[in-house]
């Protein structure tokens, strides 16, 4: 499910690493067209801001991440501007109440904002759970951004494994114009064609 156009890109790169090893040379490849590297679960100075399609997994991902920084030790919080979806603040309350995590609901740029600036100063690691917006709607992409523009943080996209590669593509084109800079790939378990992350990062 890769598009033609990164094929070539990823055999040229898997012709340079030299290795007569196809795994080898197809890791070299992946290695040398994409970065890869985990979510600090460390001391952060800026939130992490998670945001993605209906979906997607965000709150999920939000709830894992909450988990790994408490099980190291960390101080965590946890802010939720998902104001739209049914039962989004249920479903992150269970988790947060069994990690012992402080949860906060915000609605719109200037309650996340404070929420932001009443936190930070107390916790290693804040996560933002966002509602799953149309990244091909305008007015979905506006109020993203100024969510995004708000929180001041390090924007993830959460996206599922699987789908149409160059659907990812434009996806991920419409998350990055407001500020994701990382990918954090979904379902990658029930995923067996990962053209679509490929195309995505």
């Amino acid at each position: 499910g890769v598009p033609a156009r990164l094929i070539e890109k990823l055999v040229t790169a898997a012709r340079e690493v030299g290795s007569q090893d196809p795994v080898m040379a197809c890791a070299g490849a992946l290695d040398s067209c994409f970065g890869f590297a985990g979510l600090p679960d460390r001391k952060a100075p800026r939130p992490f801001v998670l945001v993605g399609t209906p979906g997607s997994g965000k709150s999920i991902s939000v709830a894992k991440l909450a988990a790994r920084a408490r099980l190291q030790g960390r101080q965590v919080g946890v802010i939720t501007a998902d104001s739209v979806r049914a039962g989004a603040l249920e479903q992150l309350s269970a988790f947060t109440r069994i990690l012992e995590v402080d949860l906060r609901k915000v609605r719109g740029p200037d309650s996340l904002a404070q929420a932001i600036r009443d936190v930070m100063p107390f916790l290693d690691l804040v996560y933002v759970d966002t509602p799953g917006l149309n990244p091909f709607t305008p007015s979905d992409m506006d109020y993203l951004a100024e969510l995004t523009e708000a929180a001041d943080g390090e924007t993830v996209l959460v996206m599922a494994a699987g789908g149409d590669p160059i659907e990812a593509a434009e996806m991920a084109e419409a998350f990055a114009s407001v500020g994701a800079t990382r990918l954090l790939s979904t379902r990658l378990d029930m995923t067996r064609r990962l053209g679509a992350v490929l195309s995505a990062a």
